[in-house]
């Protein structure tokens, strides 16, 4: 036994125990007062009568009191459980060892009866108390015996069946002492391994209910005895149909004929492939089963998966597949388009009329369209983990701004900054300003209006009981149709003739990768704007107002 498992001395209130113990003890003297009132009769000998005083009868009765009381005393539970269990065991070794003494005693071998009650309440009272009291017992009986001595009663071998009367209640009394201290340990251990299945019924419980797929369970007389919250939804089956009386709980053809064909199907032929199956009603829905029992004629665990979920995620998962194919693709193309567009320039130095320069230059710019669009495979494929910093995002717009400026083909486009001042955020620099990038290139290359001069936008504000930073980048283009704007985030996906489809692809994928929210609004003042939300605001240090833009 370990010593987390040793029992304490002193053993939980058995009070249930105890009350039994009480009625014992007076079931034992009412029949000892009873047995030795019904010889006296037999012997037409008045008990209580002056010529013949009989001793007996007062101590049985008196001890028939006493458990009377003790067990009345019981019902209200007054004080202490140990206290009161050790007052009856006293009260039970003093008086059946008077009684036992006794020449009038109707029972020869009285003393055994002591025996009895010390290994019970051995049991209920654990520790070392229980050795004291069978010393006291084997005290009582010795006494008694030297008390017969002086009166000049024959002993025998009244000496010798006291010393084995005490010897007996030594004995009883460790071997119920060691019986006790086990059995703590095993109701402690009862104890623990219940509190250990009631949380794991309790967490099983919470897991299913927050489970996204729907999880049945059918008896072995077709009806539900369990279903969580997303099956009720998917099967569109009332809360008030799931009952706890199992008399109440709807038969499975009830709620859905065609899943309980397919349970019927899979019952007759258990090993086949029919445990995995689909239904249409009342939506296309895949089915698995799952027998909780050796028997298939048991009760039976259904897993429920809407089957619009599972194609998703699965294109979800081919997607992953051909982006790394895709990726394997560009690094095996770079070399050759290197080598294409160094061709090409050489080619064109040497070039003698306008139009080989034309085609020459032709070549050059689909060569580097090609490029840029390996380049971006390539870094979506190689995506580096986030390096966030606090950046006051006013002064680093305006900075950003000034360089777009110098490099990017802007042809008259303008382009305004409005940013509050005491702005800042924390996000990986390199990321960002790739994001706001392929916004601008969007915004420059799709935001040409019908009418009048092209002009973008930049306005970084807090808003919301956060004051979460918020960038917008907004145009006045004509805007993405609304059939296609579920597309606009996918790869290869573009309205643009050169476009390649990967720019607002990559924007998201980066702006996912440092907790920010990059979406497409069409206000109702007819400008197209991409919106990046932070998660929280970050306070700078010090706010420098930018230089007006």
């Amino acid at each position: 036994m370990s010593p987390s498992e040793t029992p304490s001395s002193n053993p939980r209130p058995n009070w249930r125990g105890l009350r039994f113990f009480n009625a014992y003890r007076l079931v034992v003297a009412s029949l000892l007062l009873g047995t030795h009132a019904f010889l006296q009769a037999q012997r037409q000998l008045p008990a209580f009568s002056a010529e013949n005083f009989d001793l007996f009868t007062v101590l049985a009765a008196s001890y028939a009191l006493l458990a009377l009381l003790l067990f009345a005393i019981d019902e209200l539970r007054p004080g202490r459980f140990s206290p009161r269990l050790q007052l009856g065991l006293a009260l039970d070794i003093i008086f059946l060892a008077l009684l036992g003494a006794l020449d009038g005693s109707p029972i020869n071998n009285l003393h055994i009866l002591m025996v009895v009650n010390m290994a019970y309440a051995s049991l209920l009272l654990g520790g070392r108390q229980s050795l004291a009291y069978a010393a006291l017992g084997s005290l009582m009986l010795l006494a008694m015996n030297f008390w017969d001595h002086r009166l000049g009663i024959e002993l025998g071998v009244s000496f010798t069946h006291a010393g084995l009367n005490g010897l007996a209640l030594f004995a009883v009394a460790i071997l119920a002492n060691g019986l006790a201290k086990r059995a703590s340990v095993n109701q402690q251990l009862a104890e623990q391994r219940g509190i250990d299945l009631a949380n794991e019924t309790q967490l099983n419980r919470l897991i299913l209910e927050q489970s996204q797929e729907g999880v049945i369970v059918v008896d072995e007389d077709q009806r539900i005895r369990y279903a969580n919250p997303a099956a009720t939804q998917m099967l569109r089956i009332p809360l008030e149909r799931i009952g706890e009386n199992t008399l109440s709980r709807p038969p499975l053809a009830t709620i859905n004929p065609d899943l309980n064909n397919a349970l019927h199907a899979w019952r007759d032929t258990p090993d086949s492939d029919l445990s995995e199956t689909r239904i249409t009603y009342p939506m296309r829905l895949h089915i698995r089963l799952r027998p909780l029992a050796d028997d298939p004629e048991g009760p039976v665990a259904i897993f429920i998966e809407d089957d619009a979920y599972l194609v998703e995620k699965h294109q979800q998962e081919k997607l992953a597949a051909m982006g790394r194919l895709t990726a394997s693709i560009a690094h095996e193309i770079r070399n050759p388009l290197s080598a294409i567009g160094h061709a090409g320039q050489l080619l064109e130095q040497t070039a003698h009329n306008d139009e080989d320069r034309q085609m020459l230059g032709i070549v050059r710019s689909q060569v580097e369209r090609i490029n840029q669009l390996v380049e971006n495979v390539l870094n979506t494929a190689k995506r580096k983990q986030p390096k966030p910093e606090r950046i006051p995002l006013a002064t680093w717009l305006h900075d950003l701004l000034e360089r777009y400026r110098t490099y990017a083909p802007l042809d008259g486009i303008k382009i305004d900054l409005t940013a509050a001042p005491s702005l800042c955020a924390r996000v990986d620099l390199t990321h960002l300003e790739q994001i706001i990038t392929i916004l601008l290139d969007n915004a420059r290359q799709h935001g040409k209006p019908s009418v009048g001069s092209q002009r973008i936008r930049v306005d970084a504000q807090a808003f919301g009981a956060q004051n979460r930073p918020r960038i917008e980048i907004r145009d006045n283009g004509p805007g993405v149709p609304e059939a296609m704007r579920h597309r606009l985030f996918e790869p290869f996906f573009s309205t643009h003739v050169q476009g390649h489809g990967l720019g607002l692809f990559i924007a998201r994928e980066l702006a996912e990768a440092n907790q920010l929210s990059l979406n497409y609004h069409h206000d109702i003042h007819g400008e197209r704007c991409f919106r990046i939300t932070f998660p929280s605001q970050e306070f700078c240090r010090d706010n420098t107002e930018p230089p007006a833009t």
